[in-house]
């Protein structure tokens, strides 16, 4: 639902759009969207600014539905009216803009630093509507209290100004004569009265425009105001405490965490910030259990676990969110990963709200069932991914052990049952080891005592480390053709099709791995400039350095409408023929060096934010690789480099003849491309004597395992899906 008020900069000293986003969008006790939720309408809602003009602002509610809220939008809107009228009943009380005018300054006081050239930009824009003492804190802070401003506001969110677009591919069938016209009930009546009479030309989109009528007005004026519906109450989670510790004796600039506490099921790792100086804490804490991931419907139950942990939260934690705070919670193959992170005044009742959550869980049955429909969703969702995601979750299914196949959760979570996750809870509390990472503005002994307080809370019994489950790669075998893993794409309406070529190289040290990483630097713009630009294979050509834990790889992607997937990959094995004869033999030395200076430069960048340094700790902690100065001892392994080893590098592990060649490619066949797959999913054995895969379970159970650490989930250098929940990848 949109509606055009004054443009932002107008009244960016109160932003009353910014008062009212506040209220109507809040997700607590009372809330629109709790009570949206309640009646299985709706998944979530935002409100507030979505685009802003030197002339006007959008302001927007926008509310995602459930297949039940789809049949209910014209009760939906009303009760966006109705939430509205509360607001106006209950008045524009002062404490509401001291809450939001703390939690703006906050977010000023200790924003994040953020990139240079993004601050440049975003300035640039702001800096034609703002006066200049404003312009780096407009969008925070809020400088006085105009209540007249908010009723005005609130006064054009009416139901003769908005505009309402609802967004459903279940309209694209819709062409189907129906009521919705005549009787100005619209949706509600079921997707067959939807007449998509129009077409927009750019992109052939299919649509239709109808008045609200009469009598809808006139409900929607008048709307009926549920007895649940209530302003938000005062936040407790705001912070009024910002004061940061001493430094603890013997620290200073590049401390890295210590393991503090071992035993009791736990390896608790602590450092006590004193480079960035905010009055924050970041906590990891990785609760691994061997039931989370012992079946696919094992790991149904631990995804459905986490979901409806997540759900049950949001009253609760939303106002910890609007105050600095943030928390998630997510299922892995080891166990169920928490992380929370806000300022240290107050998140420790964040945190034991969660752990409290996490000891007392039992199903809603109310929202039993829509969690298990979004999870589904979510599940088949992926059958319609692009080929290129397709191949990258095929590379991590075939080599990956333990690892379930999408396919196999899906039929386990159509018969999911809340009673079975009850189960699974119960069982998962019962035995777990946690390895955590708390790292900010917190104390040794605080450290302890939270560990301390997760142990009492969920009283469970340690866990062997010999039953931790440890996710190994398969190692492929060595050989000039390797291996051809030839696939249908999922989605049989895409023409796309694909393929992932992995050269597998192994565990590396710090100066083999540099080696690889520096000729995937030298090689990507030939690569990109010989398939992309010239050859013109496709709009996805990528390469790069491929990790999965400590075993790493040299992988390239091209997905691809005018070529099959074999031809591809005959255009990969030429190139790296052209890099190894034509261009690392020609590449000048300053240029060599210049490479070799670039990559230098980006691993001793300094880290900008807390929360990076977090997460670069985390990386190492939960990889079990433990190598807190890794950066450091790659730009010092850098600089030892020379040409000869980056080009011995691709003789001895990529190129046809390399000794020590390992490789599979995926072959991912579009809608275009079915007689190929026809023909080599026939064959024992390629042209160019590829051995051809047909089960990537056999190919696991009969290979070697290398050994490595716990590692990543998938293999890392390009997005794909982690168990099931996509990503957008960003090539």
């Amino acid at each position: 639902i949109v509606w055009i008020t004054p443009p932002y900069h107008a009244s960016y000293r109160s932003k009353p759009g910014n008062f009212l986003s506040h209220l109507v969008g809040h997700e607590g006790k009372g809330s629109l969207l709790s009570l949206l939720k309640d009646r299985h309408w709706a998944d979530s809602l935002s409100a507030g600014s979505s685009w802003s003009t030197v002339h006007s602002n959008f302001f927007e509610v926008s509310v995602d539905l459930t297949v039940e809220g789809l049949e209910r939008v014209d009760e939906i809107v009303e009760m966006v009216f109705a939430y509205l009228r509360v607001v106006e009943k209950a008045g524009i009380a002062e404490w509401v803009y001291d809450e939001v005018k703390a939690v703006g300054d906050m977010s000023f006081r200790f924003r994040e630093r953020e990139e240079t050239i993004s601050l440049a930009s975003r300035l640039a824009a702001d800096m034609a509507q703002m006066p200049p003492e404003h312009i780096l804190a407009f969008w925070e802070l809020y400088f006085e209290f105009k209540p007249e401003l908010v009723r005005g506001t609130l006064a054009l969110l009416s139901p003769q100004r908005a505009l309402v677009v609802i967004y459903s591919k279940s309209f694209e069938n819709g062409d189907a004569a129906g009521s919705a016209q005549e009787n100005g009930t619209g949706p509600q009546n079921g997707n067959a009265s939807v007449v998509l009479d129009r077409t927009e030309k750019w992109y052939g989109t299919k649509y239709s425009v109808e008045e609200f009528g009469a009598e809808r007005l006139r409900r929607w004026s008048n709307p009926d105001i549920p007895s649940d519906f209530a302003i938000p109450a005062k936040n407790a989670f705001i912070a009024t405490d910002f004061s940061i510790l001493p430094a603890p004796l013997g620290a200073g600039p590049g401390s890295v965490p210590e393991l503090i506490k071992e035993g009791e099921g736990w390896r608790l790792h602590h450092l006590q910030d004193t480079e960035f100086n905010r009055p924050k804490v970041n906590m990891f804490f990785e609760m691994r259990s061997p039931v989370a991931y012992y079946s696919p419907r094992h790991a149904i139950m631990a995804n459905l676990f986490t979901g409806l942990l997540v759900d049950e939260l949001t009253e609760f934690a939303y106002d910890a969110e609007v105050a600095g705070l943030n928390y998630e919670l997510n299922n892995t193959m080891a166990g169920i990963q928490l992380t929370v992170g806000g300022y240290s005044h107050k998140i420790k009742i964040l945190l034991e709200a969660i752990v409290e959550k996490i000891a007392s869980f039992t199903v809603n049955e109310q929202r039993f069932e829509m969690i298990r429909e979004l999870t589904e969703r979510d599940y088949m969702d992926t059958l319609k991914d692009q080929p290129y995601q397709t191949a990258v979750y095929a590379v991590s299914h075939a080599l990956e052990e333990p690892r379930w196949h999408i396919q196999e959760y899906i039929p386990e979570v159509k018969t999911a049952t809340a009673a079975e996750v009850n189960a699974f809870a119960a069982s998962f509390r019962e035995s777990m080891q946690i390895e955590g990472l708390i790292h900010g503005n917190i104390s040794r002994d605080a450290a302890l005592e939270t560990a301390a307080m997760v142990s009492r809370t969920l009283g469970f019994r340690p866990l062997p480390d010999s039953r931790v489950v440890r996710r190994r790669i398969v190692e492929l075998p060595t050989g000039n053709a390797g291996l051809v893993l030839p696939l249908a794409h999922t989605n049989p309406d895409d023409g796309n099709s694909c393929v992932e070529v992995l050269y597998q190289v192994g565990a590396l040290n710090v100066e083999e791995k540099v080696v690889l990483e520096l000729l995937c630097e030298i090689m990507e713009k030939p690569c990109y400039h010989r398939l992309r630009t010239v050859e013109q294979l496709g709009y996805i050509v990528w390469s790069g350095m491929a990790r999965n834990g400590s075993i790493y790889g040299l992988r390239f992607i091209l997905q691809s409408t005018v070529m099959s997937p074999a031809k591809l990959e005959e255009r990969i094995e030429a190139f790296l023929t052209e890099l190894a004869t034509d261009i690392l033999p020609a590449q000048p030395a300053k240029e060599f060096t210049d490479f070799v200076d670039s990559l230098v430069t980006l691993k001793l960048e300094k880290v900008k934010s807390l929360g990076r340094q977090s997460e670069r700790f985390w990386s190492e902690i939960s990889r079990e690789d433990y190598l807190y100065n890794r950066f450091p001892l790659e730009a010092a392994a850098l600089r030892r480099v020379s040409q000869p080893e980056v080009a011995a590098f691709l003789v001895a592990h990529i190129l046809p003849a390399a000794p020590q060649r390992r490789k599979l490619a995926v072959l991912v066949h579009g809608n275009a491309h079915g007689a190929e797959l026809k023909e080599v999913s026939g064959l024992e054995k390629t042209e160019a004597g590829a051995v051809v895969v047909r089960d990537a379970l056999a190919l696991r159970r009969t290979r070697p395992l290398l050994a490595q650490g716990r590692g990543e989930e998938g293999w890392s250098g390009v997005d794909g899906k982690d168990e099931g929940k996509k990503k957008m990848s960003a090539l």
